[in-house]
């Protein structure tokens, strides 16, 4: 496998990985793929769904390919990049959250989750066009357990 220094210019960064807005108030179908607690859990916009699907695809077809992008070596936090989730062993768009001996602790940039992965790969700046989809939410007048 082909490495290369983090970050590189072909690399996206958490700059060009820009989250999603929504203005306060905002009404919408959502979905929510990941709940810690009523206090803090994650959610996308329904609407966007179809822009979703179109760069999981793109993932699967680049990383899965026999000449993916190059896995990157000493990535610092903040570096967007791409990682195969451990739970269904496909690519995701992340953020490194923090390093250390184990690996890489990474947010996966459209669902909210995460976890400590070994490697993770350059992320195209193409596929770091479509804003984070993953929007942190509580629920108003939630105590926290």
């Amino acid at each position: 496998a082909s490495t290369v220094p983090a970050p590189s210019p072909k690399v996206a960064t958490v700059a060009q990985l820009r989250p999603l807005s929504v203005e306060a108030g905002f009404k919408g179908t959502v979905t929510v793929p990941h709940i810690i607690s009523p206090n803090e859990f994650c959610c996308f916009l329904q609407e966007n769904e179809a822009a979703l699907n179109t760069v999981m695809a793109e993932l699967s077809t680049l990383y899965n390919s026999p000449s993916p992008p190059p896995l990157l070596v000493n990535a610092e936090a903040g570096v967007a990049c791409a990682t195969q989730f451990s739970d269904d062993g496909e690519w995701y768009r992340a953020v490194i959250k923090s390093t250390s001996s184990e690996g890489y602790e990474v947010v996966y940039a459209d669902y909210g989750n995460s976890e400590v992965v070994e490697s993770v790969r350059a992320l195209p700046e193409r596929l770091a066009s479509l804003p984070t989809q993953a929007l942190h939410c509580s629920l108003f007048g939630a105590t926290p357990p």
